[in-house]
């Protein structure tokens, strides 16, 4: 049975969710629930996480223009500025290093084959949820995704200022964190430890934003 099944059956959320871990892992779900310390998490659950990040995240999108998306999630509150964004000040864009991107020499920043490369959102499903159009011209150059402009200068800030969202990140180098950026965060043995960290740490920081609830 494919996931495109999985999710359209009349079985439970934790059938559901026992169906996709034995996919994803390769694991009976029976095993996995005995593993010490696992985080489980129902099907319906996952999804809902996976929901209340693109609906927060077009509420963004409604933010006026007059706003800094970005220094107004940090900060939890609407920031304007008659300058450049000082959360992005000296980081280049290209490579992720402490300066300015115009004639930067250093490698670029890699970002994985199966995210847009423009916005930095999954281009493929997660637990039947979609955060990006799969349409070749909405991909890179012609992007329309809400995520434009605001995820790829949140990841570029948090590498620099951890503390700006409660996310464990281990990576001390850019190569370290473009690997850890695209990959699955790990945390269970499935669930929420197939979401990329990516989202995590988008999820973090506009679950924080409370003028999207």
């Amino acid at each position: 049975m494919s996931c495109t099944d999985i999710i359209r059956c009349r079985s439970s959320d934790q059938e559901k969710y026992q169906q996709m871990a034995s996919i994803i892992d390769g694991s009976p779900m029976n095993m996995l629930m005995h593993v010490e310390g696992l985080q489980v998490e129902t099907f319906g659950h996952l999804r809902q996480r996976l929901t209340d990040i693109n609906r927060r995240m077009q509420a963004l999108s409604t933010l006026h223009v007059s706003f800094c998306r970005l220094c107004s999630a940090i900060k939890n509150e609407t920031v304007s500025h008659t300058a450049g964004c000082p959360s992005m000040f000296n980081i280049c864009y290209k490579c992720l290093g402490r300066h300015v991107g115009a004639g930067c020499a250093n490698p670029l920043f890699k970002v994985a084959h199966n995210f847009c490369w423009k916005c930095w959102m999954p281009l493929y499903e997660i637990f039947g949820i979609s955060f990006h159009s799969k349409k070749v011209n909405e991909i890179g150059h012609g992007c329309a995704s809400v995520g434009r402009d605001f995820l790829k200068p949140l990841a570029c800030a948090f590498f620099h200022k951890r503390q700006i969202a409660k996310v464990q990140c281990p990576s001390t180098d850019t190569s370290h964190y473009q690997r850890w950026l695209f990959q699955g965060s790990g945390v269970s043995a499935a669930g929420s430890g197939q979401i990329p960290n990516i989202l995590i740490l988008l999820e973090v920081i506009l679950k924080d934003f409370k003028m999207l609830h």
